[in-house]
């Protein structure tokens, strides 16, 4: 916090229910404040997917500029951006715990997300859908896929979180996975006004 109040950048802490209330005091005397309320969701065992119509894989290194472009938009993020966005995000393709899927309707790119595999733990990390492609199934397809991933890899549990109360955490409870808890997202952002970047 000393870093962050002296460096005047803005910084996210999330803070789960079993926290005591010492920390949230120490947050709000250096001006944080919660900022929104997030939901974590599990799933043991990891589910059944189920069948959808949209298409999903995996993608390899030569798909991976359309993927960020894809997921960054799905985010989005200013277009203008992406090739500096691409720049950074290039080593995805190389982290070897991470599975990239992209989803396609029709042949064109509509969605992109993440599944991240620790030993028999898998994460549903990073998800979006393209503007013009929301609500027409892609982020069911997109945790479809990496739950069926996560069987294969043998995960004996999958693990999410999302905004509380999202069009998100809908999608991800229709898929088998439940609420753990519900944690807060504090943010001194109201001290240091710095746009978030993705």
């Amino acid at each position: 916090l000393a870093f962050y109040s002296q460096t005047q950048q803005p910084c996210w802490v999330p803070v789960p229910p079993y926290v005591p209330i010492a920390v949230t005091d120490a947050l709000i005397n250096v001006g944080f404040r919660i900022e929104r309320y997030a939901a974590s969701l599990i799933a043991t065992p990891v589910p059944e997917p189920r069948d959808h119509s949209v298409d999903v894989r995996e993608i390899g290194r030569e798909e991976r500029d359309e993927f960020l472009d894809t997921i960054n938009l799905g985010f989005d993020q200013n277009a203008q951006m992406l090739a500096g966005l691409r720049r950074n995000q290039s080593f995805w393709c190389d982290v070897p715990e991470w599975q990239l899927f992209l989803a396609r309707i029709g042949g064109a790119p509509a969605g992109a997300a993440v599944l991240s595999i620790h030993g028999d733990i898998g994460y549903l990390a990073a998800a979006s859908t393209l503007p013009e492609y929301r609500g027409r199934g892609v982020q069911s397809a997109l945790i479809a896929a990496r739950l069926a991933c996560a069987r294969i890899r043998r995960c004996t549990i999958v693990s999410v979180g999302t905004d509380w109360g999202s069009q998100s955490q809908r999608n991800l409870q229709r898929a088998g996975l439940t609420i753990a808890h519900v944690k807060t997202i504090w943010s001194n952002r109201e001290r240091y006004p710095v746009a978030q970047n993705y």
